[in-house]
């Protein structure tokens, strides 16, 4: 039973990373701070994307990459902990992954300790806004919890990926939670 706990807070810790992240990322007013995404994300002419707008090549490319992304930052297995953790940091901005760098730390022992494994399914994207140079894509998806032979499903978690342009490929700069 003590374990399922430790596995509980585990959970409830990486769940609460992404509205962590959103938290620091808006200031006391409510107004988005400097990370925080702009409202518009287009250079001056139109290339925004939005839903039910003709998908290009590269908004595919995009979302593809945040699902990829979703999917390395939320999954886990207590003996191959550090190594995903170093995979999915290399997915993301300098300045955002020390902020996940900072959550992962903090959860390792009791993670690991509780021999826990998390996997991420279902994963869904959908394009928000896009430009050559960064995008919006909203990705949901269900985490199974594994811990003494029991397998909890939480329900769909919907998170805002802000993405930017990292010159050899996309970079995670930011993660907003939004309800489902």
């Amino acid at each position: 039973m003590k374990v399922r706990w430790l596995v509980t807070g585990a959970v409830v810790v990486v769940v609460a990373l992404a509205a962590a992240v959103g938290t620091l990322l808006t200031r006391e007013d409510g107004s988005p701070s400097d990370k925080a995404a702009p409202e518009t994300l287009s250079t001056g002419a139109d290339t925004t994307s939005t839903p039910g707008d003709t998908e290009t090549e590269t908004d595919e490319e995009v979302r593809a990459f945040a699902a990829t992304a979703c999917t390395a930052m939320f999954t886990r297995d207590f003996r191959n902990y550090d190594q995903q953790v170093a995979e999915a940091l290399g997915l993301m901005t300098e300045s955002f992954a020390a902020e996940f760098r900072g959550t992962t730390d903090a959860i390792r022992s009791a993670f690991v300790g509780s021999s826990s494994s998390i996997d991420v399914e279902d994963v869904e994207t959908v394009l928000v806004k896009a430009d050559e140079k960064s995008a919006r894509v909203l990705v949901s998806f269900t985490q199974r919890f594994r811990s003494d032979g029991a397998t909890t499903a939480t329900p769909s978690k919907a998170l805002l990926v802000l993405v930017k342009d990292g010159g050899d490929t996309w970079r995670v700069a930011d993660l907003k939670a939004r309800g489902t």
